[in-house]
């Protein structure tokens, strides 16, 4: 039933944020407790959980962003949301004290930590960025931005050590 709730409410959140996005036709799937080693731990390639809450305001404004990356790119990098409130094994294990929270995994290893989504082209560039770093490219070459980002992502990811 919260689960429920929690997807008529993010559906709201992006009515309300967003008309195009109200027609979203693809919404981001939750991962939980039982989902975790199928759809993270045990896949290849880049995928972010998006820890979050209704009640979060951040989390509501990044939210549309989010939606339309995951429309957009989802061919190429697994979007998931775990939802804050329904208290799971996942928090601890991820380390997710407080929303909003994305956390990057590659080949099923975290590899990166971030606190703000501000624009779908700041999630780009925090993919583009680790991709950078791990693997020598960027993930999506079409779709470079400046280099403005690199000491953002190196400072969320400090931080959340």
């Amino acid at each position: 039933m919260r689960k429920h709730v929690a997807m008529a409410l993010f559906c709201v959140s992006l009515f309300l944020g967003s008309i195009p996005h109200a027609m979203a036709t693809k919404l981001i799937p939750f991962v939980t407790d039982a989902t975790f080693p199928e759809k993270i731990l045990n896949t290849k390639g880049f995928k972010i959980i998006s820890a979050w809450a209704i009640w979060c305001p951040s989390c509501n404004e990044a939210l549309p962003h989010m939606q339309t990356f995951y429309e957009t790119h989802h061919d190429k990098v697994d979007v998931f949301l775990l939802d804050f409130d329904v208290r799971q094994q996942l928090h601890k294990v991820l380390n997710v004290n407080s929303v909003p929270r994305y956390i990057l995994f590659l080949d099923g290893v975290a590899v990166g930590r971030k606190r703000t989504i501000k624009s779908e082209q700041d999630v780009i560039d925090w993919v583009n960025f680790y991709a950078v770093k791990l693997t020598g490219a960027p993930h999506f070459p079409d779709l470079v931005s400046n280099t403005a980002f690199i000491e953002d992502a190196e400072e969320d990811q400090d931080s959340a050590k």
